[in-house]
């Protein structure tokens, strides 16, 4: 079993600049505090009733923070013991290196400008509105660049060949990602020797506006990467049950990751959500419940912490129904305490790695 010091990762390829907001029923007056729409359904109500009227919305901002499924991934799993190299949008409107991503840990490198996104936060999830993103230059160019220009760097040779995981995050909300995940496998396959020991890992992120064939070629993509990593597909229920529009169709969860592994030998399928896990790999099917909170501290992000930890534990070398308790445990205490737990706070089940290498704290 490998401590987590030796599980190297590298992460790409979004970043976003995030605001954080409540938005407001009631405003505070008279000393009392302003009152939240509590759900996202209570918030659709209030706009369809708006419907043909005028109204305006006051937002309660929490904060103004790193954002994106790479950033968010990486403070999770850097947090647990991994060595991070972090590849992404991290530059502000100078084209430098934007402070908000100062905190973010390992090494970074940034190829183009952070997005901007405001998440609505509710008890019972989150909505994003972020303008779209054009990016100006071909992706993998752009990342060569932004490594070759760092004194001392080795180049993105190094960090495919080195890495025990790579992670592909956020293939739907950005257009030049498609172009990107496919630039990669080109230099992977050139590059890379078989090795299932280790793994590429794949969030789509929601992809309701994407058509059912471009789904289909981004699954293939992933089946083809099979070749020479163990590949892990991660979705939450709504992704999951959206796969129907792409030929996956199926009456439940354990159903859908049976399908994608059948179609598209994709060696591992773990789908996430609120109340609980499944997980579909070469071993069987496991499920895992989870307590939800009710009152989450913040929610952007819980799916990014759930698969930094099943990231960190595939890479432990952890049986798939231990990943899965792991996971949730981790995505739980983020959302409950609204940042990333280090495996040296969590119980003692956990702390295997850690006490294969003391020096992770």
């Amino acid at each position: 079993m490998k401590s987590g010091k030796n599980c190297k990762v590298l992460a790409g390829f979004d970043g976003f600049i995030d605001t954080i907001a409540k938005p407001v029923l009631k405003s505070e007056t008279y000393g009392e505090p302003s009152v939240h729409f509590r759900t996202i359904r209570e918030f659709g109500t209030w706009i369809a009733e708006h419907s043909g009227k005028s109204a305006s919305l006051e937002l309660d901002i929490l904060d103004r923070r790193m954002g994106g499924n790479m950033p968010n991934f990486v403070r999770g799993i850097a947090a647990l013991g991994a060595e991070v190299c972090a590849i992404g949008m991290l530059s502000g409107d100078q084209g430098k290196f934007d402070p908000v991503f100062s905190a973010l840990p390992g090494r970074a490198f940034s190829f183009a400008p952070a997005g901007t996104a405001t998440a609505l936060e509710f008890d019972d999830g989150k909505i994003f509105l972020s303008p779209r993103y054009v990016l100006e230059g071909k992706p993998w160019a752009l990342i060569e660049k932004a490594l070759g220009e760092t004194p001392g760097t080795e180049n993105y040779k190094t960090f495919l060949c080195e890495a025990d995981l790579i992670a592909c995050l956020n293939w739907s909300e950005l257009a030049f990602m498609d172009t990107l995940w496919r630039e990669l496998f080109e230099k992977c396959a050139a590059l890379l020797k078989p090795d299932k020991g280790k793994f590429v890992f794949f969030d789509l992120c929601d992809f309701s506006r994407k058509s059912g064939d471009e789904v289909r070629h981004i699954l293939k993509l992933i089946e083809q990467f099979s070749a020479m990593r163990t590949t892990i597909l991660s979705l939450n229920r709504n992704e999951a049950l959206l796969l129907e529009e792409a030929g996956i169709q199926s009456g439940e969860l354990a159903g859908v990751a049976e399908k994608l592994t059948e179609t598209y030998a994709i060696d591992e399928i773990i789908i996430h959500s609120h109340d609980g896990a499944l997980a579909k790999t070469a071993e069987g099917t496991f499920t895992a419940e989870n307590t939800i909170i009710p009152h989450p501290k913040i929610s952007t992000g819980a799916g990014d912490h759930f698969n930094a930890a099943w990231a960190f534990a595939a890479c432990m070398e952890w049986p798939p129904a231990e990943r899965l308790r792991f996971a949730n445990y981790c995505a739980r205490s983020y959302v409950s305490s609204g940042r990333s737990p280090g495996l040296a706070e969590l119980p003692a089940e956990y702390q295997r790695s850690a006490h294969l290498n003391p020096q992770i704290q």
